[in-house]
């Protein structure tokens, strides 16, 4: 890419590889296990790694069950231990953009006469609204803080959408930013195996279609801002026109004890299953009718595209990822070109759930709606597009 000056917090120094050449990108990660972000960083592992380019994965913390990833990984601890040439380090949360702030100098040098390293970062949440959400006001907001003083010492920082890129201009240098849509690379549904579990999953799954329930999924974590008391209403309003739906949650989370009660109080024990955490969630997309994302706050959230790969109809918050990237017209419209079927969240509940409960039956009508899902992916979200994404901020092209 020739020689570029760096700003934006970073002293001015150069950068140069060729771009002829593969690369070597070193990715930071907090952990091995099982989580968005990882799942983001080994998506872009295997697309580099298929165009030739060599990929290294450092962690920081140990864990017990840690995901597999498609290249080397390597324990990191507290120094400066990367080997003596990157030409891309490319930190994934909070602990590895600290790392990399307190380590810069350091991992410059390593290079020697190659030219120093790019840093990049990927921003993979609204910081203030999705951080506190989760460890609350005081822990979040200086997780917030900490995030936001950290991307000083990056070179690029990428958003994953324009709307996160518009929200986080207010604190970092527009000449930093770039935005990348998230893609998922899944395997053959015809290579699928389950173990005992999931297959009596799956069986509950098929009984519920066998005995003419319509199955709504949802996949994630369980927690308020992923919506899902709005989603237990919406199925108490629907089930009062027939009692035709089931709802199944696959995943865990802080406030599933909530949610169970409230299941209790809504008379849904025998129409909601609590799944817990399964490995590789998606794999049960095939068995529902319609996946519900009733999200308050998402970056670009990856069962969604899931959903995509595998022409399932989604219901989904009118989040801003969802306003800037996909089609919602109303699927009983002439124009007949939503790709999911939207629904808005605002403060009055009861009308948020109607909503909710009138955009899942808008998706039962609409039976094309799962094919024009997944020929917006094709298009927009591949491998392929989000390969050549990547590639332009590590190129600077």
């Amino acid at each position: 890419m020739g020689t570029t000056p760096i700003g934006g917090g970073c002293r001015k120094e150069e950068i140069d590889f060729d771009i002829s050449l593969s690369m070597r990108i070193a990715h930071i990660i907090n952990h091995l296990g099982v989580s968005g972000v990882n799942q983001v960083v080994a998506d872009l592992v295997s697309v580099f790694s298929a165009h030739g380019h060599e990929c290294v994965i450092y962690y920081l913390k140990a864990c017990d069950s840690p995901a597999s990833y498609p290249c080397p990984v390597v324990p990191l601890g507290g120094s400066a231990s990367l080997p003596e040439h990157f030409d891309v380090i490319h930190a994934h949360g909070v602990g590895p953009m600290l790392y990399v702030m307190r380590h810069r100098r350091a991992l410059a040098k390593r290079n020697g006469s190659q030219g120093r390293p790019l840093f990049v970062t990927t921003l993979h949440c609204y910081c203030f609204q999705d951080l506190p959400s989760l460890y609350g006001w005081a822990k979040g907001g200086l997780m917030a803080m900490a995030y936001l003083a950290s991307t000083l010492w990056q070179d690029r920082v990428v958003c994953l959408s324009q709307d996160m890129m518009r929200y986080y201009s207010r604190w970092i240098s527009r000449r930093k930013l770039r935005y990348v849509y998230n893609t998922r690379l899944l395997p053959s549904k015809q290579n699928e195996v389950f173990n005992p579990d999931d297959a009596t999953l799956v069986d509950q799954l098929k009984s519920w279609h066998a005995q003419g329930h319509t199955v709504i999924g949802m996949n994630g974590v369980l927690i308020y801002r992923k919506g899902v008391d709005l989603m237990l209403r919406a199925l108490r309003l629907l089930n009062l026109e027939g009692r035709r739906f089931r709802l199944v949650l696959v995943g865990d989370g802080q406030d599933r004890g909530d949610f169970e009660k409230l299941c209790q109080s809504l008379g849904l024990n025998d129409e909601v299953l609590f799944a817990g955490h399964r490995k590789d969630a998606y794999r049960f997309l095939p068995y529902y009718d319609i996946l519900v994302l009733p999200s308050h706050s998402e970056g670009f959230p990856l069962s969604l595209l899931e959903a995509a790969v595998y022409q399932e109809k989604v219901v989904v918050s009118e989040l801003p990822i969802v306003k800037e990237c996909f089609d919602y017209r109303n699927p009983g419209s002439s124009t007949g070109k939503a790709e999911v079927a939207a629904f808005k969240i605002d403060p009055d509940q009861d009308a948020t759930v109607l909503r909710l409960a009138e955009a899942i039956r808008n998706a039962i009508a609409d039976d094309a709606i799962g094919a024009r899902l997944r020929q917006r992916f094709d298009k927009d979200y591949s491998p392929e597009v989000f390969y050549h994404k990547y590639e332009c901020v590590y190129r600077d092209c």
